[in-house]
């Protein structure tokens, strides 16, 4: 269990996964990223869901190399 606080904001996170997802959403409060080619923007919501995807993606790896390595 992870205890954060931010600001007057304070709450307890339940694992590493919880505490990853809350400090992304933190880090892109706000957050805007400008291509360098066609100079397009994606907003803080496109941002998040696409590190949502990443979490998601990671977690899947996360479990199936543990089941990998169980096997051998």
């Amino acid at each position: 269990m992870f205890k954060v606080k931010q600001g007057k904001d304070e709450r307890y996170l339940k694992d590493e996964e919880e505490l990853e997802q809350y400090l992304i959403e933190s880090a892109l409060n706000d957050a805007s990223l400008i291509t360098k080619e066609k100079g397009d923007a994606l907003d803080d919501e496109s941002l998040r869901n696409i590190s949502k995807e990443m979490l998601i993606t990671e977690s899947i790896i996360r479990r199936l190399s543990s089941r990998m390595m169980n096997h051998y």
